[in-house]
């Protein structure tokens, strides 16, 4: 995918992001599923930075503050989780420098 989007955009940035944990809302019993088709997060997240990082695309490691975000089901945000998903993102583009005063650096 970034070969295609790098092919046909040369000029665009690209921000690659990790994926973070959820939670259910309202069921604290729910315990989310650290692998997925036999491959863990964490190992699908390192492929992510090692990608970015090889493709020259700024890097937003959401999952790195180890936060997570309120779903209806473990997949599916909902407004509460859609928000600190946002506010994940706008915190690693501003920490990173990539994001200054609401200006691309």
């Amino acid at each position: 995918m970034l070969k295609i989007v790098k092919y046909y955009y040369p000029e665009a940035v690209i921000v690659c992001g990790t994926l973070m944990r959820t939670k259910i809302r309202n069921n604290d019993t729910w315990h989310f599923p650290e692998s997925f088709a036999g491959i863990a997060l964490e190992d699908y997240n390192n492929v992510i930075r090692k990608i970015a990082k090889k493709n020259h695309c700024y890097l937003a490691d959401i999952a790195a503050g180890g936060e997570r975000y309120e779903t209806l089901d473990g997949t599916h945000p909902t407004v509460k989780g859609h928000e600190t998903i946002a506010n994940a993102w706008i915190r690693c583009l501003h920490d990173s420098g990539f994001v200054m005063k609401g200006n691309r650096k």
